[in-house]
């Protein structure tokens, strides 16, 4: 019995040695020049069957691009994935990952206020305003609500009055903080932002793609700090997200300070009013903490974190599975636009395909589906109407597009459009007599009729 507990504790060593040598292998890889593939998914354990669902998938809807690694290596791709795509607001990302270096070589102190730097605009600036630091910046947080670059009307629509917050007390989504923060990393460094990129980033890791040539500013005088972008290929996109997924480190060089990633991609404010997770410096960062996920119908563990772009531009890292997703729209033609509910489907697909899979979304019965089909009223002015057509449900706000229903739970489900979170409630008959819309400013009831 004590020989047979001998050789089963070696034998539980051995496989633990094998195993932690495979890891260190995976964590240890970066592509050259060319990339590599994972010849057979299934020694990973994915499903060649269930990627090809992934590709499936990709085609149907305004995908571009598509790459997703796994240990540092192409699981998939689809798409034009050496074509350059314009970031939008991926750049963000890149902007806070230039600021690494020169943070920590002391050259930037994020604790410097926009007084401290002269920092102002057209029109000017109160002395309020003026208080906020770089950090707050960072943060999305200076509370500086001037006009910006770059920025929607439904972005400037969500702005409180000018001088209405202090600097650091509150976090909104704001392009003149990210546009500022260009503005005062050229006068502190001397470096053009493109050509900080290329030497500190693009060269060092081995950027296929990009050059010079490939900046886009946006300049329009709604203020006088532009709107830095560049167009980017997905592969060159999927470099930047393994450099960070790597702690900043590519090929035995310390590109980025560790520190640093770990405090910028991690969960610094709450990010309701935009109906998402968390935020980061310049990173969408998961936080199981309010009643929005990261992305829609996927779940996602904390320690996950994204860049976005309009129209579909995404770099997903996910940490616990090793994994990086660059996701990319041609928004140079008009019409291409993914949503994000239609790009959480998109992950959960990815994911569905391998060992970290979560239990498979639901299918209504056939009852449940008559049962919650019906008009709602949601107030005076709005109702709802679930139909099924073609073998799918779909939702109807008044005004507003029809959308079709993805349930990822017995009682809850997501509209594939807008990405509305709705929880379908019950009376103590278990009959369906509301539906519970999610909302940045609470939860609201729409009774059945």
């Amino acid at each position: 019995m004590k020989k047979n507990l001998v050789l089963f504790y070696l034998l539980i060593s051995s496989a633990a040695i094998i195993l932690g040598s495979a890891y260190a292998c995976a964590q240890d890889y970066y592509p050259g020049r060319e990339w590599e593939n994972i010849g057979d998914p299934a020694s990973i354990g994915y499903s060649a069957e269930k990627l090809e669902a992934v590709q499936q998938y990709s085609s149907t809807i305004s995908t571009a691009a598509l790459v997703v690694l796994v240990n540092g290596k192409i699981l998939t791709e689809f798409g034009e994935v050496n074509r350059k795509f314009l970031t939008h607001s991926v750049r963000k990302s890149f902007l806070s990952a230039l600021y690494a270096k020169y943070v920590n070589d002391g050259t930037i102190d994020l604790d410097k206020t926009l007084g401290d730097l002269g920092i102002d605009d057209e029109p000017p600036l109160s002395d309020l305003e003026k208080r906020a630091t770089i950090r707050d910046c960072m943060k999305a947080r200076s509370g500086v609500y001037h006009t910006a670059e770059a920025e929607s009307h439904g972005m400037h629509e969500l702005k409180p009055e000018r001088n209405s917050l202090n600097p650091g007390t509150f976090w909104l989504y704001n392009n003149w903080d990210f546009n500022v923060l260009g503005t005062i990393f050229e006068n502190l460094t001397g470096k053009n932002i493109f050509l900080a990129l290329k030497e500190d980033i693009a060269g060092p890791i081995g950027m296929e793609h990009y050059s010079l040539e490939d900046d886009r500013s946006y300049k329009t005088n709604r203020s006088i700090h532009e709107a830095y972008m560049f167009v980017i290929s997905a592969r060159d996109m999927a470099r930047f997200g393994l450099l960070f997924l790597r702690k900043g480190i590519w090929d035995d060089i310390q590109v980025i300070p560790p520190e640093w990633i770990k405090e910028t991609t991690a969960y610094s404010s709450d990010a309701t009013v935009y109906r998402r997770d968390g935020y980061g410096y310049m990173w969408w960062a998961a936080k199981d903490n309010n009643r929005f996920p990261h992305f829609p119908i996927v779940s996602l563990p904390e320690g996950t974190y994204s860049a976005r772009g309009a129209y579909g531009q995404y770099i997903l890292v996910i940490p616990d599975f090793d994994m990086v997703i660059v996701h990319r729209v041609n928004s140079f033609e008009r019409g291409n636009y993914v949503y994000p509910a239609q790009f959480g489907m998109l992950v959960r697909k990815i994911i569905e395909a391998g060992p970290h899979a979560d239990k498979p979304l639901p299918v209504p019965s056939k009852s449940e589906r008559e049962m919650l089909e019906g008009l709602y009223t949601l107030d005076q002015e709005s109702n709802i109407s679930i139909t099924y057509e073609n073998g799918s449900l779909y939702f109807e706000l008044t005004g507003r597009p029809k959308e079709e229903i993805t349930f990822v739970s017995d009682n809850l489900f997501f509209t594939m459009r807008s990405g509305l979170k709705v929880r379908v409630s019950r009376d103590e008959n278990d009959r369906i007599n509301s539906l519970i819309i999610y909302q940045p400013d609470g939860l609201h009831k729409a009774r059945k009729n």
